[in-house]
C-alpha cells in the first residue's frame, strides 16, 4: 500500500493578518465599507426606476421600454466585465479601485438623463 504524498515544506503559505489590537477601528472601517455597499444598491435600484420610465416617455410604457433598460444594463456588465478582466490596475486596492468605479458609475448616471432628453428632441 502506497503512502500518500507529503506536502513539501517549502509550499508558500498565505497567511491572513487581521489587527486585533483595536478591533473597534476595524468594525468601524467594515461598518463605512457596508454602508458604502448599501447605498451602492440603492442607488442601483434608484437609477433602474429613473432608466425605466425616463426611456418610458419616448417608447411609450411598454415592454420595449424596459426591455431597452435591461439589454442596455445587461450589455454593460457585461461590457465591464469583460474589459475590467483584462485591464485592471495591479497597483490599486481593491476598495480603492471599487470606489472609482462607483464614481465613475455616478457620473454617467447623471450624464445619461439629459442624454436621454436630447435623444427626446431628435
Amino acid at each position: 500500500m502506497k503512502k500518500p504524498a507529503r506536502k513539501s515544506a517549502t509550499a508558500p503559505q498565505r497567511v491572513i493578518k487581521i489587527p486585533s489590537e483595536n478591533s473597534a477601528e476595524r468594525d468601524s472601517a467594515l461598518l463605512r465599507l457596508q454602508l458604502c455597499f448599501f447605498l451602492s444598491g440603492a442607488a442601483g435600484l434608484i437609477d433602474q426606476v429613473v432608466w425605466t420610465k425616463a426611456p418610458g416617455q419616448l417608447f411609450g410604457y411598454s415592454a420595449y421600454a424596459v426591455a431597452t433598460v435591461l439589454a442596455v444594463f445587461m450589455g454593460g456588465l457585461a461590457l465591464g466585465s469583460a474589459l475590467f478582466a483584462r485591464w485592471r490596475p495591479a497597483n490599486k486596492s481593491a476598495i480603492a479601485l471599487y470606489s472609482w468605479m462607483e464614481f465613475a458609475i455616478a457620473a454617467t448616471a447623471l450624464l445619461s438623463l439629459p442624454g436621454i432628453a436630447l435623444v427626446k428632441q431628435l
